[in-house]
């Protein structure tokens, strides 16, 4: 019996230290879109924002992003694009705006492949509302 206590034990101390599977919450996602992303993308997403007519280059209509791509957001991309790992020729390295969301709390997507894509919650609640914005 103590061996079933210790393993249980066990199981639920790994599983808490695990982030939480999570699917973002598209609300929270629109509040940090409004103050990191509008500026530049526009308030609905559209490349449109006051900033977008000082850049070099287009700003993307990020509501076609998953049209662009095949037909569906492509989750691992975006995160690594809104993590700064993926160099944007308009950025020319990372996004440095979107510093105050890649640290906290984790959290896990799932990937179109199936694969997790481990993130911080605000970055999900991100993916969140750019997956509601797509047309």
């Amino acid at each position: 019996m103590s061996r079933w206590i210790l393993f249980l034990n066990l199981a639920l101390a790994v599983g808490a230290a695990a982030p939480a599977s999570a699917d973002g919450d598209p609300d929270a996602g629109a509040e940090i879109f409004a103050r990191h992303c509008a500026t530049c993308h526009g308030l609905g997403g559209q490349g449109d924002g006051p900033m977008s007519v000082l850049l070099a280059v287009p700003v993307p209509d990020l509501t076609g992003f998953a049209e662009r791509e095949g037909g569906t957001l492509p989750i691992a991309r975006t995160v690594s694009i809104i993590e700064g790992d993926a160099v944007l020729r308009g950025h020319g390295s990372a996004m440095p705006v979107f510093g105050p969301i890649t640290t906290g709390p984790s959290a896990v997507l799932d990937a179109n492949d199936g694969s997790p894509v481990q993130t911080t919650q605000s970055v999900a609640d991100l993916i969140a509302y750019l997956t509601a914005l797509q047309r």
